[in-house]
């Protein structure tokens, strides 16, 4: 202390701290949090830390297991984002079209009138933030996991997405004990979206069955096997089942126009036009896809050069080269096998 006579002083103390370098812990500082300082600084992020492939969160929940102050070690509570919420400032631009033109809100959802119109049930409990357990049944690109994202928008619950693809056992019944803790603690609920929820086996969905019943969390399946075929009974009796229609031609073809004329998200900083033919010949040949529409619309773009003052016009050869042939909805394994025979047979009598 004679060498350092100003040491025990808290000014003194103080500056000493402000005068570390920043890649060095500062004295009683927990590991984790100089860690986390270091990669908050290196990633100009907050609360999501990515490394590699993978994305680390820091919650409250892990800061009191670890002894860490929570305060110190930035915002918690930043779980229930969605994925594309956290690399929107890296991904966006690199998104296919059609991730980047899906609708965030209610209002902009084009189709299912039958489902969202005014006075329809499920709109009703989306706006009065009752959210049912339910299935969503219908054809790819129809908007069933853009209306997912949508709920996660509109609900002041906490939303968690997975997809069964890559889900297993653990991860389900990780996240409903989440969601158990987090009714206890903080009284808010928790959504869950598992998408392609027919690619679960028969004792995968029987893990769902008793949290599901107890309202542990709200389960959102999307799916486009018939779910009468693919979820389990037990499962379904606890869910509504929602269908979705294939989109009408108007819409797909509003769905075309937002993605020409938004300069932020679209294609409308690059000046694309289209012929009303070709226009046609995209609406009518992608079936009711709003998915195929924009992917055949955005690899037209991209292999069309532009003319002399920048602009580029897409005509019907490269709209036809684009979409190369008609999407006929066919699986041998479920309805659209006994829909094709049915439709053949009729044919066949004149019926």
């Amino acid at each position: 202390s004679s060498q350092h006579p100003g040491i025990g002083s808290s000014d003194s103390v103080a500056g000493a701290v402000a005068a570390l370098p920043e890649d060095q812990p500062r004295p009683g500082e927990h590991p984790l949090c100089f860690r986390v300082r270091r990669l908050e600084k290196t990633r100009h992020s907050r609360g999501a830390l990515v490394l590699g492939s993978r994305s680390f969160l820091l919650s409250s929940s892990v800061a009191s297991a670890s002894g860490v102050d929570s305060g110190a070690c930035g915002p918690a509570n930043l779980r229930g984002k969605m994925t594309q919420d956290l690399f929107s400032q890296s991904a966006g631009d690199h998104q296919p079209l059609a991730a980047r033109m899906r609708p965030s809100r209610l209002d902009d959802l084009l189709g299912q009138e039958h489902l969202l119109g005014p006075g329809a049930v499920l709109r009703k409990a989306l706006e009065a933030d009752r959210v049912p357990s339910m299935i969503l049944y219908g054809p790819p690109g129809c908007g069933k996991t853009t209306l997912a994202m949508v709920i996660s928008q509109v609900t002041r619950q906490r939303f968690e997405a997975l997809s069964a693809v890559v889900t297993g056992v653990a991860d389900l019944r990780r996240i409903a004990q989440e969601a158990i803790e987090r009714r206890k603690l903080h009284d808010q609920g928790t959504v869950l979206l598992l998408d392609e929820i027919h690619r679960l086996n028969k004792g995968q969905q029987d893990v769902l069955l008793p949290y599901v019943e107890r309202g542990d969390f709200t389960l959102i399946g999307a799916t486009t096997e018939n779910p009468y075929f693919s979820v389990v009974t037990p499962l379904l009796s606890r869910c509504r089942v929602f269908t979705l229609h294939p989109l009408e031609p108007e819409h797909l073809r509003q769905i075309v126009e937002r993605a020409l004329t938004d300069s932020e998200r679209g294609l409308g900083k690059l000046q694309v036009s289209l012929d009303p033919e070709s226009l046609e010949h995209l609406v009518t040949t992608s079936a009711g896809d709003a998915r195929a529409a924009l992917n055949a619309l955005e690899l037209a773009v991209q292999t069309t050069p532009p003319d002399e003052r920048g602009r580029l016009h897409l005509t019907l050869p490269a709209i036809e080269a684009a979409l190369q042939r008609p999407l006929l909805r066919y699986d041998r394994a479920g309805t659209e096998h006994y829909d094709t025979i049915s439709a053949y047979i009729k044919s066949m009598r004149g019926s």
